[in-house]
């Protein structure tokens, strides 16, 4: 796909800057494809941070900037695999074990999620993204996987049932602005329900993180079994729904059972390497801990508590007061306090040092303080705004947390760093 003047040229300026290298070699004739060194360059670029085992393969072939940019992340992917390998052996399955992932893109779901199954098959409309990605599963050696080129609806219509098939609905519109209900994605799932069941035992779908959970959980009712939310680096990425009816039948009881809720966050480096992973399934069968009294608190000397991203969209601030023996300042605030440290609360941890109001105090209060990081939650006033009220730099260690209580008066907490919930790792 690519010719060998290419593709030395691709190896000998990958680090360069791509605006630079469009205009300083725009009239080269040197047998270089100037367009697909550019594009491959850019992709190697981009998979460094995002895709770390693609970028260690010199062979790899990458898409335009758009689909890289809609591609799942690898450490998103590996959870996805996970996950099914994790339902798979939950249910007992026995090989041989088939999946089909409707809506292929680059492939790097599929990629990591195929070798779980004996027969693996990619389905793409785009006749050029889908080449790619034949070529590119040679290059990993998948043998148990196959390429097809064809749209998702029909393919869905004439193939053979499997034991998992993956959907990830286009967020684009005709006219390519974005979208977010399930209804107005393509595939329609949602109009597609019955069908979906009727050729798989599991369905995962990956939607949208601007989606409420509960609101999916009702539109593909009654079938949702699970929900995994997931967040990287603080920042919500994707939510995953399973879907399946046991051997085969349609369980009319399931739109009443009890859904399985998981949260799950990670944190990458720069190269793309985990370093860190929490990881809760929410449940109100979780032994509860004794909650604070908020209204006989003396913050100072307290604990101070801002959720993950993936435990902020799950939005069951109740359920995690009771989990971890905390208690909410106030009820749009979201942020937790406790009398005593838990270290396992997924999201930052802080040991609130003092406190002021936006009054005559805050003088006092602010003495020797010529810089902090500012978070505001629930406060009248922005992040910059309150900066430049404090007259105080970005940084440092003190975290001011603007914020209001149970009962409604503005608040300033101030802070010291102290954890973040991870299981860190090591490579």
């Amino acid at each position: 796909m690519i010719n060998e003047a290419t593709r030395l040229f691709i190896q000998e300026h990958c680090h360069e800057d791509l605006q630079q290298m469009a205009l300083k070699y725009s009239k080269t004739d040197n047998g270089v494809d100037m367009p697909m060194a550019l594009q491959q360059i850019a992709g190697w670029q981009t998979a460094c941070s995002k895709l770390p085992s693609w970028a260690a393969r010199q062979e790899i072939i990458y898409p335009i900037h758009l689909s890289m940019e809609q591609c799942s992340g690898e450490a998103t992917s590996r959870y996805k695999a996970k996950v099914a390998r994790r339902w798979i052996e939950e249910h007992g399955i026995r090989g041989p074990l088939a999946m089909t992932d409707l809506t292929g893109g680059f492939g790097v779901d599929f990629t990591l999620m195929a070798p779980l199954f004996d027969c693996a098959t990619y389905v793409e409309r785009n006749s050029t993204l889908a080449a790619i990605v034949e070529y590119n599963l040679k290059v990993m050696q998948l043998q148990n996987a196959q390429a097809i080129c064809a749209d998702a609806t029909d393919y869905l219509h004439n193939m053979a049932p499997v034991t998992v098939l993956f959907a990830d609905p286009a967020r684009r519109d005709q006219h390519g602005n974005r979208t977010f209900a399930i209804e107005d994605c393509t595939p329609n799932v949602k109009e597609l329900k019955p069908l979906l069941m009727e050729k798989a035992q599991m369905i995962m779908l990956k939607l949208s993180p601007m989606l409420d959970w509960r609101k999916a959980v009702t539109d593909m009712a009654p079938y949702v079994s699970q929900v995994h939310i997931v967040s990287v680096n603080n920042e919500c990425k994707e939510l995953l729904l399973l879907m399946e009816h046991p051997n085969g039948q349609v369980d009319t009881e399931m739109e009443h059972r009890g859904i399985r809720l998981v949260c799950h966050g990670e944190r990458i480096d720069s190269r793309g390497n985990s370093t860190g992973i929490m990881e809760e399934e929410l449940s109100s069968t979780r032994q509860q801990q004794g909650r604070p009294d908020i209204t006989q608190l003396q913050l100072e000397g307290m604990y101070l508590y801002e959720p993950d991203a993936a435990w902020m969209k799950a939005g069951l601030f109740e359920l995690m007061e009771q989990q971890w023996g905390m208690a909410q300042l106030s009820p749009n605030s979201h942020l937790f306090i406790s009398n005593t440290y838990q270290p396992s609360f997924p999201g930052r941890h802080f040991a609130i040092i003092r406190t002021s109001t936006m009054g005559k105090d805050l003088k006092k209060t602010m003495q020797n303080v010529s810089q902090a990081n500012i978070t505001v939650r629930n406060f009248p006033l922005s992040v910059s705004d309150l900066r430049k009220r404090l007259r105080i730099k970005e940084g440092g260690n003190t975290f001011i947390f603007a914020t209001t209580l149970w009962n409604k008066s503005k608040v300033l907490l101030f802070c010291k760093r102290l954890g973040d919930g991870f299981r860190h790792m090591t490579h």
